[in-house]
């Protein structure tokens, strides 16, 4: 018995020895202090100095308050602010903001892989209402789904001008790297847009599984950020052919045939992060 009880203290303290990440970040309800920085990878990385997105502004409301993940790179709250000026100065009542990023960045618990280092931003395609939501609203409100019977086609009546301007908006901004939605998502906007002399901000539009409650902004790593590692750019042109083809055939959804049972991940530990991540979640 006294040896089972040894046995167990210890495994507990080597637990608290060596955190998750998740844990560690999740702690935190505010940003470190000093300017915004991004650190690591979009989803292996943290964020420095973060600034919080007010939960109302003109043009947004911000949904799920209690979730604590209105915190960005100043560069991402400022994308957001300026896509919900831009859909106010249309005539809109504006936006309502998703999940952006913890208050020092990090893993989040049960939600994305990425959103880690405050450049990432989830915007619901369902409008925001004229009058301030309160807070049990935000929690309660359900995200739309654009899509006519998670089809690959969107429907019509929720779909339109509105969440089109949206969508060209966020990725006229020259910030933004990338959007990611839904394949029936592009394929709409690309029946619109495809051959128009507007710019490559369509081939920003990304099809990716999902998307079709909301669309996901990614910021590409802020000028003097070197600690923000980037990914590969985004291939020219509207992304509106053979590429948007393969995403509405069969090959993207179908099982391998020789996939395994999948394992429940490992949640890396605080440790393994970038030694920058790690002095700004102990701080």
């Amino acid at each position: 018995m006294l040896r089972l009880l040894v046995l167990l203290l210890g495994m507990v303290g080597t637990a608290a020895a060596n955190p998750t990440a998740e844990e560690v970040f999740g702690r935190h309800q505010s940003a470190s202090p000093g300017l915004s920085g991004a650190v690591g990878g979009y989803t292996y990385g943290c964020l420095a100095g973060g600034r919080m997105l007010e939960a109302n502004g003109p043009g947004w409301q911000v949904m799920r308050l209690s979730r604590n993940r209105f915190w960005g790179h100043e560069q991402l709250i400022d994308v957001v602010k300026n896509l919900a000026a831009g859909i106010k100065d249309a005539g809109h009542a504006g936006i309502l903001v998703g999940d952006l990023s913890q208050p020092r960045g990090g893993p989040m618990h049960k939600a994305h892989r990425s959103h880690q280092m405050g450049l990432d931003g989830d915007i619901w395609f369902k409008p925001a209402p004229k009058e301030v939501m309160s807070d049990k609203d935000r929690e309660n409100v359900s995200a739309v789904s654009m899509l006519k019977d998670a089809s690959f086609d969107t429907d019509p009546n929720l779909f339109g001008a509105r969440e089109q301007l949206m969508l060209e908006l966020a990725a006229k901004d020259e910030r933004v790297e990338r959007i990611f939605v839904h394949p029936g998502i592009k394929k709409a906007i690309c029946a619109v847009h495809e051959g128009s002399k507007q710019g490559d901000w369509l081939g920003k539009i990304r099809p990716w599984y999902g998307h079709h409650y909301h669309f996901h902004i990614r910021l590409s790593c802020p000028a003097g950020n070197r600690l923000c590692k980037a990914q590969a750019p985004v291939p020219q042109g509207a992304g509106c052919g053979q590429e948007l083809a393969w995403w509405m055939g069969p090959e993207p959804y179908a099982p391998k045939p020789d996939a395994k049972p999948k394992k429940k991940p490992r949640k890396p530990l605080l440790r393994e992060y970038p030694e920058s991540c790690q002095l700004i979640a102990r701080d």
